[in-house]
């Protein structure tokens, strides 16, 4: 939120993936609050992580009365799909839309433009993971845990 906001984004919305997981509502809540916090008008739309989702909840984004100036999707691949759905709808990214996707796969740096993204330490969240799993196999209680900050990684897309 504070890249965009500091880019003088002032409509931003967000392609979630389902609200059933628990880092869907979280990240959620997180950009609700922090949009609140600097004054700055968020917008929800729920997607299911596939190509289709990305690119028409975009196209319904774009085509409202009131369209988001940036979008934040909640997967690579939602991003990459929302990124040609907005150049089939003749948006130029990032003057008319700056995107920024989840995850920093590969995909994001070989998107024209190269996407920016929210980057998170995708080898020390596994070996978390796996912690909890050898805990819960060998009957151990498992505390919640939360997975590395998360980072902007500013491309061209922002």
């Amino acid at each position: 939120m504070a890249h965009l906001a500091g880019l003088g984004h002032r409509r931003i919305a967000r392609v979630s993936g389902p609200s059933t997981l628990v880092h869907t509502r979280v990240r959620t809540a997180a950009l609700l609050e922090a949009a609140g916090a600097a004054g700055v008008e968020a917008v929800v739309v729920e997607g299911d992580y596939s190509e289709e989702s990305g690119a028409k909840l975009t196209a319904r984004l774009l085509g409202r009365g009131d369209p988001p100036s940036a979008i934040v999707y909640d997967n690579d691949l939602m991003a990459v799909a929302g990124l040609h759905a907005a150049k089939e709808l003749c948006r130029r990214v990032p003057h008319d839309l700056s995107l920024i996707a989840w995850d920093d796969a590969s995909l994001c740096r070989l998107a024209s433009p190269a996407l920016t993204t929210m980057s998170l330490d995708v080898h020390l969240f596994g070996g978390l993971v796996a912690e909890s799993v050898v805990k819960l196999v060998e009957g151990e209680p498992v505390e919640e845990r939360w997975c590395p900050t998360e980072t902007v990684v500013p491309r061209e897309t922002t």
